[in-house]
């Protein structure tokens, strides 16, 4: 409603009561993010952890936009100054959304916030204030001298960080922008829903289907770069690192309203906490075969996923000779590809260390071993 008044050029259209919020909503400015580039801007992110979150987003944001208009065209103010005109469009919607993911703030506390004043401070790597709660609950600036009990004779820009923590695709997902000198990507997050490693045998797939409905999000990988090393983490990894031989089974269990659900059993006890599985596995004999599997799964997408980003180089050089994308959003997914594209070398570099000592353990050539064994006779057996 506000931003309706705002944008109002004459009277008639207004709705509601004018106030300091709507004078405010004026000085917000545009926000060059992902879901506001346009389609042949948004290949420029192909083949990093972006592309797949930039597309899910915007088909969220398309459902979200269709809803709220089934939800208000039958209201009588809506429909005259939104719907009857098309004045409110999807366009309008991702604005807003990109207004609410740039600016909004997490205070301790409060949460997710958005806060007049302080939502206009720049980012900076090493910013000159920072933001905090009072004891009265206020929300207060603090210049970093002040903080020590100094004074700035110096005129600057105050600036704040908007998050150590946040990834370099994070950084790109929510402001539009990485930090020129951002040393690391930080970590990553990659997508398993399309994971291939399923055999053709029918009765596998439903196995490994029934694992995917164990989660309660879309299965991820997520990389994270501990600086000597990198460090990776996912539940459905270790998922697909077991099956019925290895004692864990899928069952379907019937609740007393009737309603049924799926539950995982690991050595015919229930799997209560999917994470728990890494840590049942790791008291296992077979511990060094489990992590065998998982970090060969893991390799996979990883190689995968850093072919896709060299195959789409020539696709953004090409774009950006002919200048078909603007220059900033062009040096922004750059940087981007840059960071993503060095972690994930510098993941299987760790990853391929990894599974040459694990290949070099007894357990693992003894279990190979076996399996050789097991394979010529059974060829025996056939012939």
């Amino acid at each position: 409603m506000k931003i309706t008044n705002a944008v109002s050029l004459s009277e008639p259209k207004s709705v509601g009561v004018k106030c300091a919020w709507t004078e405010y909503v004026k000085f917000l400015p545009s926000v060059s993010v992902p879901t506001c580039w346009s389609e042949q801007e948004r290949e420029l992110l192909k083949g990093t952890s972006l592309h797949v979150a930039v597309t899910a987003k915007l088909a969220a944001l398309d459902a979200e936009f269709h809803a709220f208009k089934l939800a208000t065209q039958n209201i009588a103010w809506c429909r005259k100054v939104w719907w009857d005109e098309k004045r409110l469009t999807f366009l309008d919607w991702l604005d807003c959304d990109a207004w609410l993911r740039s600016r909004v703030l997490q205070l301790p506390d409060l949460g997710l916030s958005m806060i007049p004043f302080l939502d206009f401070c720049n980012h900076r790597s090493f910013p000159n204030s920072f933001y905090d709660l009072d004891d009265e609950g206020n929300i207060i600036l603090i210049h970093s001298l002040c903080a020590l009990g100094q004074n700035s004779q110096v005129i600057e820009e105050i600036t704040i960080n908007y998050g150590e923590e946040k990834s370099a695709s994070e950084m790109v997902f929510s402001y539009g922008f990485v930090d020129l000198d951002r040393p690391t990507a930080s970590w990553m997050a990659l997508d398993l829903k399309d994971h291939e490693s399923l055999g053709d045998d029918s009765s596998t797939m439903v196995f490994v289907r029934a694992k995917q409905r164990l989660l309660d999000s879309a299965p991820t990988l997520l990389l994270i770069d501990m600086g000597t090393s990198v460090e990776w983490t996912s539940d459905y990894i270790w998922l697909m690192c077991v099956n019925h031989e290895d004692g864990f089974n899928i069952q379907v269990m019937q609740q007393n309203d009737g309603s049924q659900h799926l539950q995982a059993f690991f050595d015919d006890q229930p799997l209560l906490n999917l994470a728990s599985l890494v840590d049942l596995l790791r008291m296992k004999p077979l511990w060094p075969i489990y992590q065998l599997r998982a970090v060969t799964l893991v390799e996979e997408r990883v190689h995968r996923q850093l072919a896709d980003l060299n195959e789409s180089d020539a696709l953004c050089n090409e774009y950006n000779s002919q200048k078909i994308v603007g220059d900033q959003i062009w040096h922004v997914s750059q940087n981007l590809r840059t960071l993503e594209k060095a972690l994930l070398e510098k993941t299987l570099l760790v990853l391929g260390s990894q599974k040459e000592h694990l290949l070099g353990s007894d357990v693992v050539r003894k279990y190979l071993s076996d399996m050789q064994t097991d394979l010529h006779e059974g060829e025996e057996d056939l012939t």
